[in-house]
This record gives C-alpha cells, structure tokens and sequence, in this order.
C-alpha cells in the first residue's frame, strides 16, 4: 500500500497498527488513508458487498474489525505487495509489514489497557490542575496581602526615623 499510494511504510504501518490497536476501524484512519490518495471505503465495500455509504455507516459504529479491514486491503494489494518483493526496499518493506502485523497482536491488548488507564487517569490530572491553580491563586493574593502589610510598616518606621535624622545631622 505504501508503495500504491507514496506513502511511507512508517506512515501506512501507523494506521495499520492504531487500526490493529482499536480492534476496528474508526472514521479517521479512513481519512488518514483517504489523505494519502488511498479510498478504503470504497475497497471495503467491495469486499463486503456494500456501498460507501454503507460502509462509512458501518465504521461510525465500529462494525468494521481489524480482520475485515487487513483482509480487504490484503486482497486489494496483496499483488502489489508480491512484486514488491523483487526488489530490495520492496522486500524490506514487506519484512516491515509483517513484522508490524506480527507485533500488533502482542500490543493490541496492551494498547488497550493503556488506553483505559490514560482515560481514567485525565480526570485525576485535570483536578489536580484546577487545585494547583486554586492555590497559585491564594499565595498571590497572600504575597499581595503581605506586601502592603510591610509596605505600611516601613513607612510607619521610616516616617517615625525622619524626624530625627534632620536632628543628627
């Protein structure tokens, strides 16, 4: 695909494992490949005997799996990728790939957790901004409230010291 659309493999690996990570497919990672030239709704849907429309139907809800959509563009660009083999950086681009596929069943569950821990943990986070910036706010108004404090006793000190340094000199 990478080679299809001139796209870098890193680039179309991405969305393959973001895709492998999710368990399906989203709407953006049909327009992260729509960007890059490439129209998967459309490959989608013939390999599920759909029209677009229906297909984008189907990933606004999440309906399309990981399986669908590698097997889809498998069979769209599976040729391409074999002759790709013929050449040096054609062959390690399919290395790349497959290792990319073999990586993301180990991470795909992993992906997952952490995913659920970094939505649990935004909240935390956010509190602990909203506290931190409550308390910024009152030691300011306390710095405040000090400096005026002193300021009125130096000048009551420095006003009761006047008098009396016209006297010395």
């Amino acid at each position: 695909m990478a080679a299809t659309t001139g796209s870098s493999y890193d680039d179309i690996a991405s969305i393959f494992t973001k895709v492998a990570g999710q368990g399906r497919l989203m709407g953006d990672d049909l327009n992260r490949l729509a960007a890059r030239g490439l129209n998967a709704a459309s490959i989608l849907g013939k390999a599920l005997h759909k029209n677009e429309s229906q297909i984008r139907q189907m990933v606004s809800k999440g309906k399309i799996s990981f399986a669908e959509f590698s097997k889809a563009m498998d069979n769209s660009f599976g040729a391409h990728a074999t002759a790709a083999n013929e050449t040096y950086s054609g062959s390690l681009a399919n290395l790349h790939a497959a290792m990319s596929r073999l990586g993301a069943v180990f991470q795909s569950p992993h992906l997952e957790s952490q995913r659920k821990l970094f939505n649990a943990m935004s909240p935390a986070i956010e509190n602990s901004r909203r506290q931190l910036h409550l308390c910024l706010m009152n030691s300011q108004s306390l710095m405040k409230s000090e400096a005026s404090f002193s300021g009125v006793l130096l000048r009551g000190y420095t006003s009761s010291l006047s008098p009396r340094l016209f006297e010395l000199s």
